[in-house]
């Protein structure tokens, strides 16, 4: 590094620890820009860059999502890295959705599992089930009568109506009323 531009950037971080009133970043660069050439270029580049990314950041926050057609295509490396965005935004957004939905589902499972004394896990179909060993199908434990109530019941109630003769006469003895 050149004698002359970390003598400028002590002097500034110097500056800042003293607190005494810090240039700001463009004055440091235009002072490592006179120094060395090769910083105002960076300088330049840079300064270009963030111009880009200002402009398409307003234009998508004035008029909404862009189309690809609407940006300059003659640099495929922008253009790549713009679909590269938008295809990882669309996963992250699927991905939301998507354990959004799996809460849900494990919920409405956990629900019916209670409302009929099954093991919320496997359903009793799991030997190696760390919470019922396999022997947690329905009617294993004492189901809940609330949930059984609200879940089970109706469908009890819908079946009796329309297949009256879909449970043996035991079963119809059963009173499914309560």
């Amino acid at each position: 590094m050149n004698p002359d531009i970390r003598s400028l950037l002590l002097e500034t971080l110097n500056t800042r620890a003293s607190g005494g009133t810090r240039p700001t970043s463009q004055d440091l660069l235009a002072k490592l820009a006179e120094a060395d050439p090769t910083v105002g270029l960076i300088t330049q580049f840079l300064a270009q860059n963030r111009q880009e990314r200002d402009r398409e950041t307003s234009a998508q926050d004035e008029g909404g999502s862009q189309t690809l057609e609407q940006f300059d295509e003659s640099d495929p490396a922008r253009m790549h890295s713009r679909e590269t965005s938008r295809a990882a935004h669309r996963l992250r957004q699927k991905i939301a959705s998507m354990r959004k939905e799996l809460m849900e589902l494990r919920q409405r499972n956990d629900a019916l599992a209670a409302a009929l004394g099954a093991c919320h896990l496997c359903w009793g179909s799991d030997p190696e089930c760390e919470i019922c060993d396999g022997r947690g199908g329905p009617g294993a434990s004492e189901p809940d009568k609330r949930l059984f109530a609200e879940l089970v019941r109706p469908a009890v109630r819908a079946l009796q109506k329309s297949e009256g003769n879909i449970f043996s006469k035991a079963d119809r003895s059963m009173s499914f009323n309560g």
